[in-house]
């Protein structure tokens, strides 16, 4: 069978085959001369035992099948794709496509821990339920209609993050997540003041203390601790804001005080 795939081993296959019945003994000249056939017959391209050229000939049955596939692929894609989505997310809930849309207005569903916040949906199509719920934690809770049309619904003192979906006559929405952030926070500071030379004073440490009254030309090292600040920046009167970068899990700032200014804080995630 082989050999009729493969006309140009065929005779080699099966001279080694016919060697191969003839060794009924212990000759090793002849295993020998089996072992190197067989060496030679085992590299064999299998792509060749294939001729594609024989299925041109079905080309032809082929072409209307494929025309309608490429019509709905061009003007109903969502026909292939909803489709394969499915296969590849077996373990997803997929719910029946509504008569209307939900959208969601908030801009982010970023939360700060020991927070409220809101979420406000609105509603686009042909056909609008009067009524939605908000399912969480297995319980279907209703929201509030407001004036303009939009229906929310507050998440109260948050302490951790949430999964929710929405459902209106019957349809629900897909599955949103609540992130739960935290605010960033100044925990404590130091202030190290190196007082000008000629007053032969030495530098003093100072702890959490927010306003100074230094000697003119002092200069003043802050060291700020914080929690789940990335970023901070610090401004002096009218003057734009000094930009500090992250140093362990603090930010330091070293300034000669030279006149009465007023400073603030400000950090970032």
């Amino acid at each position: 069978m082989i050999g009729q795939h493969f006309p140009d081993i065929k005779d080699k296959l099966l001279n080694t085959l016919q060697l191969r019945q003839s060794n009924q003994g212990d000759n090793e000249l002849l295993l020998a001369s089996i072992e190197q056939r067989s060496k030679a017959l085992s590299v064999v391209p299998f792509v060749k035992a294939i001729n594609f050229n024989e299925n041109k000939r079905y080309y032809k049955y082929a072409a209307v099948p494929g025309a309608i596939m490429l019509f709905l692929l061009l003007f109903i894609p969502q026909l292939f794709t909803e489709g394969t989505e499915r296969i590849f997310k077996f373990n997803k809930s997929f719910a029946e496509p509504a008569p209307f849309e939900f959208v969601l207005e908030n801009k982010g569903l970023n939360a700060y821990r020991n927070e409220d916040l809101e979420v406000k949906v609105n509603l686009k199509g042909e056909a609008i339920p009067d009524h939605m719920y908000l399912i969480h934690q297995g319980r279907r809770i209703k929201m509030v209609k407001n004036e303009d049309q939009t229906y929310s619904y507050t998440f109260r003192n948050l302490q951790k993050e949430e999964n929710f979906y929405l459902e209106a006559a019957g349809y629900s929405s897909e599955e949103y997540q609540l992130k739960l952030l935290s605010r960033p926070d100044l925990k404590d500071f130091e202030v190290i003041l190196h007082y000008p030379a000629y007053l032969n004073k030495k530098h003093e440490e100072l702890s959490n203390a927010g306003n100074l009254t230094v000697p003119e030309g002092t200069q003043i090292e802050w060291n700020f601790r914080t929690v789940d600040a990335e970023r901070m920046l610090v401004q002096f009167n009218q003057e734009n804001g000094i930009d500090l970068e992250k140093e362990g899990n603090g930010f330091l700032l070293k300034r000669r005080s030279m006149k009465s200014e007023e400073y603030t804080l400000r950090m970032f995630h």
